[in-house]
C-alpha cells in the first residue's frame, strides 16, 4: 500500500522511491513499478504504488488537456493551462494550489520587481 507522508515540499505527480516488495494499490496481485506523489496538501500527501498499467494510465492523464484545465485557485477564472504551484509566502510546506499561466507570471513579475529594487539598495 501507498504510504501517507508528513509535509513534503514536492508537488503532486512526483516520483518517489518505492519499497522493496510494494504492491501496486489498485491490482494488490501485481506488483509496483513506480511510487507516485498524489494529493498533497501542507500536511503530507498520499503516494500512490502503482503497476506498469496504472503508471501509464496517471501519465497518460496527465499528459491529457484535461488535467491542466479547470479553475484557477488564485483567480477564479476557467483556464487551459493549470499547473501546480506553491504561494511563496507560504513556504516549500504550504498548500498545493492550480494555478493558471496568467496568475504564476503575474506573481512572479512581482517578486522580481521586488528583488529589483531591494538589489539596488
Amino acid at each position: 500500500m501507498g504510504d501517507v507522508t508528513g509535509p513534503i515540499s514536492t508537488l503532486p505527480a512526483t516520483t518517489h522511491e518505492l519499497p522493496d516488495g510494494a504492491m501496486c494499490d489498485e491490482h494488490p496481485d501485481r506488483p509496483a513499478v513506480a511510487r507516485i506523489q498524489g494529493e498533497t496538501d501542507s500536511f503530507g500527501c498520499e503516494m500512490i504504488d502503482c503497476c506498469q498499467s496504472c503508471l501509464d494510465e496517471i501519465r497518460a492523464y496527465n499528459r491529457s488537456p484535461d488535467a491542466r484545465t479547470g479553475k484557477c485557485d488564485w483567480c477564479k477564472s476557467d483556464a487551459t493551462d493549470l499547473s501546480y504551484h506553491r504561494d511563496y509566502e507560504e513556504g516549500l510546506y504550504g498548500p498545493v494550489y492550480r494555478v493558471c499561466g496568467a496568475c504564476r507570471r503575474r506573481i512572479d513579475d512581482e517578486y522580481a520587481a521586488e528583488l529589483d529594487f531591494y538589489n539596488g539598495y
